[in-house]
């Protein structure tokens, strides 16, 4: 089958890792436009069979299975390595105090406190946003890949109607998932920079957001296009500006304000 797309030759997932921003290639999904009913030299497209629908989703339910696979892997062991470097410093913790205990006054300052376990907490943290970037930016290959392919089988469905229905029916699936990916991407703890001001707002699953410096629910927060949209309960408006990222994306308040917002690690 003459595809539209280049297909991916190698399906390993980390051949298909590439740099991406926290979430643009979401948005992109989520405003996918009906697919195409001609093949890309504008002549009508050859009729290919049903079972390549069924392989094609065979093969995105196990890169999505391999992907959720390698995540779980890689946050295992940046929790192994710092929960190593908690019992040592509990280790160590035990054994001065049962020093003390003895009358032994610990003496060299040389040395640091058995639980400064700044290093390892730094590490540990550092390793997350890199595993969270790096596995966020591969989902989001996989499933922009996933509804281009089926764009590019729809156009040699050639009217077959239970096979487009099928299309159908996979492409709102795919979708419904990168709009879940979006908001659980978004959800989560943002600080908002203004001048030397920083305010919180915690942003939660349901829709709704908390301003930290009145502790309660304030407003509730939306995707719009390619924005978020933080709406107020006494009418003002925030929002967040295409790019999003976790790492810096800039807003604009309704009292017209900028500000530059990041989100907190979890």
């Amino acid at each position: 089958m003459a595809s539209c797309v280049a297909a991916t030759s190698e399906r390993s997932l980390c051949a298909m890792l590439s740099p991406r921003a926290f979430l643009p290639a979401l948005f992109a999904i989520a405003a996918m436009p009906v697919f195409a009913a001609t093949d890309c030299d504008g002549s009508q497209p050859t009729p290919v069979p049903a079972a390549a629908l069924e392989k094609l989703a065979a093969q995105y339910k196990a890169d999505i299975a391999e992907f959720e696979a390698q995540k779980a892997a890689a946050m295992a062991q940046l929790k192994k390595a710092y929960s190593a470097a908690l019992d040592a410093g509990e280790t160590a913790l035990a054994r001065e105090r049962a020093d003390i205990k003895g009358g032994h006054i610990p003496m060299d300052i040389s040395v640091n406190p058995p639980l400064d376990l700044r290093t390892a907490r730094k590490n540990y943290r550092e390793g997350v946003v890199r595993t969270v970037a790096k596995f966020d930016s591969l989902e989001q290959r996989i499933a922009v890949d996933y509804l281009r392919e089926l764009a590019a089988l729809q156009a040699h469905a050639d009217g077959d109607a239970a096979l487009l229905k099928q299309l159908a029916s996979e492409k709102e699936k795919a979708s419904s998932q990168a709009a879940t990916e979006i908001r659980t991407a978004i959800a989560g703890t943002w600080a908002f920079k203004l001048g030397d001001q920083i305010l919180i707002r915690e942003l939660k699953q349901d829709g709704t957001f908390i301003a930290r410096e009145h502790s309660k629910v304030m407003g509730k927060w939306a995707v719009s296009g390619k924005k978020v949209v933080l709406s107020w309960y006494n009418g003002g408006v925030d929002e967040l500006l295409d790019p999003i990222s976790a790492k810096e994306t800039k807003g604009h308040s309704g009292i017209e304000v900028d500000f530059v917002a990041t989100k907190e690690v979890p």
